[in-house]
């Protein structure tokens, strides 16, 4: 089977075509209530989201998870509250706002209701039935939902009471609501509002302690009330206005108000899902503990108070055990629903990508043809082409899952405020970008530019892109070929620089033409013979600054500037030998530590630990001490000649290892090292920027000093890779593993060093001591020693010493520690303890004698041996 991609276009692989519907509202997921004429747009976004639902994986489970716990609680005298969280982008609006429309089975304006739109598997349909018996049964269903954040108070209790209120279409500022309040118990609120609209004065509602038009409305509908609007007035303003902050208790009491109010059967409070968005953000910001406080009694009393009627679902970036600060919460929240980015795709695959039946294997042929153009993007990177991508290409068509990996860096990375990548602005990029393409051939990709044009205005609001470089980019694109093309590089290379360094990706030209080719079928050879020369021209025009390597960043005005400082301060450098030398030894002699530091040397059986002592350059010989010696020295301060001359000098029985790092990449290492030095003092020089252009200007100085630094670390590493190790006696030895030939030399120069370690050599040291506690006969027997005691080497030695006058065991420990001894502590501590018992020796401690078998190691350095 062939596919014609001239004559099959994108649009036509879609299950709903792009071109022939809206995203309604961005795909933007406002938690809040919906406004009363059901023809708003509003409601045409509830029944998208319901319409396009995908009730899988934790999305799912968290539906579940919070119905399920809803109903077992309901007979219980508390209701756990439930905790949704994820990542920006994983979708907990969207979850919360469809838990709220399915729990009232929202009703649209042509009879379709919430539950009969939406597609939900059987466990999810039955939870809900369950719920709408359970209402019943009581006193109705009712919601409230909002953004914490979306009032204007620091205080929680009121920020809540705010939710609840514009949920019940009542006014949000206390005095007036406490106001409704009463005219709803006195059985008058609607028809207040009914004759205060049928004269023009609706808007009087809200204004309950000023308006003579309410107050003559109240005396009409409450004969007797008082003898005129003004003392109607001022009864209101006298019962109603408060100048305190509210307490809990009458937080609790104005939310049963407002439930009754909302519920089916007179004064019965309904079953009520509170749904309270952003709520880490809203804790988070302002004063923190304080707050958090506060909102923790608030859901403790709300969970308790209302008969397990009432179920409190709010959401945040981070799970309540990952954040210090929410993990107060935990004991409140105890329903967690965690959100995964799988969840995401899993969205995206079912809605705006859908893909009909009927061209999965067109469209697969076409991947099958162009394997190769596809998996040699960003190949070299952490974004690269993986096997895995091969699945995900069908379903993320027509965006390649290496674009999208880094679509999700840079929205990650300008996040200021939780836009990143939410799944209203995942929708909105897959949607956007699937109608850019829908008139193309089969083949089209995105661009992953394309995604500079949606967020250019959030970027430029959030001062994260400057005008400047914005109208740069733009005007670059002259509405010739050339012109287009050079205002998406320029595009490109400024969202590239938000990626961290640490995946790999830089804006050379081969990485903008992996991420710049859009045509699969047609390949993309030209555009990679164009998109080098077009760098070269706006580099050459001061558009794009080389930060090294022919890496690429967006220049600006006062970017030329610090650049030019730069350039004076790289002759400075340049023309400064001493400081360039201090600073190669010191990132030589760096790079040396970091790779011996934590050498690992044993000898023996004994598994007696070595250190290796580093004498890092310097002409001065090192002493023998009792670590081995390693010699460092470079090709910039002594030939290679010479070292082996004094290596041979040495002899066999040195123990002294000579390395050798060789001169090599003088001139390179001269002139990063002076670009990195440039770019440093400019970046400590200068004071933090407070623009947008001058934040780029730093940034491109600070990619000119990471680029110096790792052209500088790469010739250190081919330095290392190619020294030398001369022990003693002059025969060199390669050392592509610096590591591996300094541990190999090293055993044998312990061995130099320790002509006579392989005396006390032996496994079962340890247990020498125990034995004599223990009245062993034999204490070296657990060696391989049957003789007598006095006769082991390691014993001789000792007895040997001491015939010339007695000494303390530090004494001898240090004696037998150093060459050419360098025996095992246990070796030394146990001869001395069986000779004791042996009677060979004596110990004492302050003058008195000390039986061998109560020796104590602790003390054995301080006693003396005679």
């Amino acid at each position: 089977m062939t596919i014609n991609s001239l004559t099959t276009l994108n649009h036509e692989v879609f299950y709903n075509d792009p071109t022939t519907y809206a995203l309604p509202n961005d795909g933007v997921a406002r938690v809040g209530p919906l406004p009363e004429n059901r023809e708003d747009k509003q409601w045409a976004v509830a029944r998208y989201e319901l319409e396009h639902f995908v009730c899988e994986g934790s999305y799912h489970d968290g539906l579940k998870r919070i119905l399920t716990s809803y109903i077992q609680n309901l007979d219980q005298g508390s209701q756990p509250a439930a905790w949704v969280s994820g990542f920006f982008g994983s979708g907990k609006s969207h979850l919360v706002r469809v838990l709220e429309f399915l729990w009232s089975d929202l009703r649209f304006a042509d009879g379709a209701t919430a539950r009969g739109l939406c597609n939900l598997p059987p466990g999810i349909q039955e939870a809900l039935k369950e719920l709408t018996t359970e209402a019943r049964r009581t006193g109705g269903i009712w919601s409230a939902a909002g953004t914490l954040s979306s009032g204007d108070s620091d205080d929680p209790r009121l920020a809540v009471l705010q939710v609840v209120l514009r949920s019940a279409d009542l006014p949000d500022i206390l005095d007036i609501a406490r106001v409704h309040l009463w005219l709803a118990h006195e059985g008058i609120l609607d028809d207040m509002r009914e004759k205060l609209r049928a004269i023009g004065k609706e808007k009087d509602m809200e204004l309950p302690f000023v308006s003579e038009h309410l107050a003559q409305v109240l005396l009409e509908l409450k004969p007797g009330f008082a003898n005129s609007t003004t003392q109607a007035t001022e009864f209101l303003s006298n019962q109603f206005i408060t100048n305190r902050q509210m307490t809990n208790a009458e937080l609790i009491k104005l939310m049963k108000d407002v439930f009754i109010l909302k519920g089916s059967a007179r004064g019965q409070i309904p079953l009520v899902l509170l749904v309270l968005d952003e709520v880490q953000q809203y804790l988070t910001i302002g004063e923190g503990s304080k707050q958090l406080l506060a909102f923790q009694d608030i859901i403790e009393e709300c969970c308790k108070s209302f008969g397990g009627k009432l179920l409190i679902v709010a959401t945040g970036q981070e799970a309540l055990e990952a954040n210090t600060l929410l993990q107060r919460l935990q004991g409140r929240f105890s329903v967690p629903v965690q959100l995964e980015s799988k969840d995401v795709d899993v969205v995206l695959h079912q809605t705006v990508l859908r893909k009909k039946e009927s061209m999965k294997r067109p469209l697969q042929l076409v991947f099958d043809q162009v394997n190769g153009e596809i998996s040699r993007h960003l190949g070299g990177t952490k974004l690269a082409h993986q096997m895995e991508d091969d699945d995900a290409l069908l379903l993320d068509y027509p965006l390649l899952p290496t674009r999208k990996r880094l679509w999700d860096r840079i929205l990650h990375a300008v996040d200021t405020g939780g836009m990143s990548t939410q799944l209203r602005t995942q929708l909105r990029l897959a949607y956007e970008g699937s109608r850019s393409t829908a008139l193309e051939p089969i083949g089209s990709v995105i661009p992953a530019d394309f995604i500079f044009d949606q967020l250019s205005t959030y970027l430029i609001r959030n001062g994260l892109l400057a005008d400047e470089i914005n109208e740069m980019i733009r005007k670059e694109d002259d509405g010739t070929p050339d012109g287009n093309l050079r205002s998406r590089i320029c595009a490109l290379i400024y969202l590239i620089q938000y990626v961290d360094e640490s995946f790999g990706v830089n804006a050379n030209a081969q990485t903008l033409s992996d991420l710049l080719v859009t045509d699969l079928p047609a390949g993309s050879e030209i555009l990679r013979k164009e998109v080098p020369e077009l760098l070269l021209e706006l580099n050459d025009r001061g558009v794009i600054s080389d930060v090294g390597n022919r890496v690429y960043q967006i220049q600006t005005k006062e970017g030329k500037a610090w650049d030019s400082d730069y350039r004076t301060k790289l002759v400075q450098y340049r023309a400064d030998d001493s400081k360039i030398m201090f600073k190669r030894d010191e990132l030589l002699s760096r790079a040396v530590d970091t790779k011996l530091r934590g050498l690992s040397l044993v000898q023996g059986k004994s598994k007696t630990p070595r250190q290796a002592e580093l004498t890092v350059f310097g002409s001065q010989k090192p002493e023998i001490g009792t670590k081995v010696p390693v010699w460092i020295r470079h090709g910039w301060e002594v030939p290679e000649s010479q070292v082996r001359t004094e290596a041979q000098e040495e002899g066999t029985e040195s123990p002294l290892l000579m390395v050798f790092l060789p001169r090599m990449h003088h001139n390179e290492i001269r002139n990063e090292i002076a670009g990195m030095l440039a770019a440093t003092e400019i970046l400590q020089s200068r004071p933090t920027p407070t623009t947008s252009e001058g934040h780029q200007a730093r940034t491109n100085i600070e990619a000119k000093c990471r680029n110096h630094a790792t052209k500088v670390a790469e010739y250190i590493t081919a330095i290392l890779a190619n020294t030398k190790l001369y022990p003693g006696g002059g025969v060199g030895v390669d050392c592509p593993d610096l590591v591996k030939a300094v541990h190999d030399a090293a055993q044998n120069s312990m061995l130099r060093m320790f002509p006579r370690f392989n005396d006390a050599d032996a496994v079962g040291w340890d247990r020498v001591i125990p034995r004599v506690k223990a009245d062993a006969k034999s204490p070296l027997e657990t060696i391989g020693f049957a003789r007598a005691t006095e006769e082991h080497p390691v014993c001789k030695e000792i007895l040997r010493r001491l015939h010339s006058g007695p000494k303390t065991g530090n004494e001898i420990r240090n004696i037998l520690d150093a060459p050419p001894f360098g025996w095992p502590r246990d070796a030394i501590d146990g001869a001395l303890i069986a000779l004791c018992a042996s009677e060979h020796l004596v110990a004492t401690l302050q003058r008195k004698p000390v039986p061998a078998k109560e020796i104590d190691r602790k003390n054995l350095g301080k006693m003396e041996f005679r």
